[in-house]
């Protein structure tokens, strides 16, 4: 029976009950506890923080100071380090400065070049500048001779067209060695006619362009070298010179005025040519010590034209010629015999199938057609 304190008052039905200190359990943790430790059998485990080196945190040494580089210098001098900065301050600025100079400057060029793009230029004019400069287009023909005299100055002539749609000629001599540009153009005076009464025709552009030279009777010193281009109208138009060094004396010449212009095919080539024959039948058959010059007609046929006579037109073709054919011609003989039958004119152009090559007897008038051989399509 439980143990009831004096004094206690009784309570209906309640009945309090004060357990003496033998019942209670302590715990202790195991380095504090002195004798076998019991345990309440109905309590959880529980983990309890102890003590000793097993149960304390790591422990780490301290690092060792990091030494900083300082400048003592700048520490100890700050006036040194405010100049620095100017000088670095004025430097950047110098570098900003040319920057915007030469961006500027940039800006203004193309600027500049924009608007000459946008600002149409005007067509270049006979012999400025530009007529060294070559047409994309341009034709070339090329022509030789030699003077004959003691001195026997060798010459060469290529004829060209420039962007400033004049005709030239870069003239080579052999006692030079050198080259000369001639502005056939300017040469023959556009606008004063020449002696045939003929005023100066401009050539269309990328025209085809045929040369050749007449030894005169007068040779070694005279002879004429001649061009032939088409205009803009496509008639067959000639310049040419009578001096031996065809540096100067450039004007037009005889087709017009003898004959009346002739109209070639818009897509027309151009072929001239001189056999020189200095044989007294060299001139029968009009194919002898003349100019001849070939082109081709609207209607195909390819004509030839002889300085003898410019109104007399020798169809040398049908209708079955190329439409814009090339043409050349060329000769066999010795330009110092008297024998008519060594001088057979050739001139070769093309068909649909094959080349062909027509030749003329200068002796006969006659003519022939020949295929050329290993040329067929």
């Amino acid at each position: 029976m439980a143990h009831v304190p004096e004094n206690h008052q009784s309570y209906s039905n309640l009945e309090v009950v004060e357990t003496d200190g033998q019942d209670t359990f302590k715990y202790k943790a195991p380095e504090y506890a002195s004798g076998p430790i019991a345990l309440d059998p109905h309590a959880s485990p529980e983990v309890v923080p102890g003590q000793g080196v097993a149960n304390q945190p790591p422990m780490y040494s301290a690092s060792q100071p990091t030494e900083v580089d300082i400048d003592k210098e700048v520490v100890s001098s700050p006036g040194k380090r405010r100049r620095r900065l100017i000088i670095l301050g004025v430097l950047v600025g110098i570098v900003v400065i040319v920057g915007a100079v030469a961006g500027g400057i940039l800006g203004s060029r193309h600027a500049k070049r924009a608007s000459e793009d946008a600002t149409p230029t005007e067509a270049p004019q006979p012999g400025n500048s530009q007529d060294r400069q070559v047409l994309s287009n341009s034709r070339i023909a090329a022509v030789n001779w030699t003077s004959g005299d003691d001195n026997g100055v060798y010459y060469r002539a290529v004829f060209w067209q420039a962007v400033t749609n004049d005709l030239m000629a870069s003239i080579w001599e052999s006692d030079t060695q050198k080259w000369t540009k001639v502005n056939l153009t300017l040469n023959g005076s556009m606008d004063v006619k020449n002696a045939y009464n003929e005023q100066y025709v401009s050539p269309k552009p990328g025209t085809p362009l045929a040369a050749t030279v007449r030894l005169h009777n007068t040779f070694p010193k005279f002879a004429t070298i001649a061009l032939f281009y088409l205009s803009n109208q496509n008639t067959v138009e000639q310049m040419s010179t009578d001096t031996i060094t065809a540096k100067t004396g450039w004007g037009m010449c005889c087709l017009s005025s003898m004959s009346g212009r002739k109209t070639a095919a818009e897509n027309s080539q151009l072929a001239a040519f001189t056999v020189a024959c200095k044989g007294s039948q060299c001139q029968s058959g009009g194919a002898g010590d003349w100019i001849q010059v070939v082109y081709q007609a609207a209607n195909k046929k390819v004509v030839r034209l002889t300085q003898e006579d410019w109104t007399n037109q020798s169809l040398v073709t049908g209708d079955d010629v190329q439409s814009g054919t090339g043409l050349t011609m060329t000769s066999t003989g010795s330009p110092y015999s008297n024998d008519s039958s060594a001088f057979v004119p050739k001139m070769y152009l093309q068909t649909p199938k094959e080349l062909q090559e027509k030749l003329w007897w200068p002796s006969s008038g006659s003519s022939e057609w020949k295929s050329t051989p290993h040329a067929a399509h």
